[in-house]
């Protein structure tokens, strides 16, 4: 039994739902955590563990080179690496803005990576 592991995913699920409940409660962060008595580094430190967790489990990251053959990155299968803006003289792409965060599609992006995605998306945000 890995208890690390099973403590590790016991800290993300509470603080997943200490996230879902101030989302619902339309307090801002600050306000938030005041009344909580929760310091906002650690809000923010948990909802990057969120976030990292979610998409290493909803996207199946994997090592892919990219167009340069010198660099090797993490990307998503099936997801190209988004850059500033869409590329130039490429109209099938479509760009996803939820929040902050920012997706870019095309006509071979996978109608079901693409709603995880964007139903994690939407949860963090």
């Amino acid at each position: 039994m890995d208890t690390r592991r099973i403590a590790k995913e016991y800290r993300l699920h509470q603080w997943s739902q200490i996230m879902q409940e101030r989302s619902g409660s339309g307090l801002s962060i600050k306000e938030f955590c005041k009344q909580r008595g929760i310091h906002q580094n650690t809000y923010y430190y948990w909802q990057r563990k969120l976030r990292n967790a979610a998409s290493e489990k909803m996207m199946g990251i994997e090592a892919q080179e990219t167009s340069d053959s010198s660099e090797v990155g993490l990307v998503p299968k099936g997801w190209a690496v988004c850059e500033q803006g869409p590329p130039k003289g490429s109209p099938s792409i479509i760009p996803i803005k939820i929040g902050k965060c920012q997706v870019l599609t095309d006509e071979h992006t996978s109608p079901e990576a693409l709603d995880k995605v964007c139903r994690v998306l939407v949860d963090l945000c």
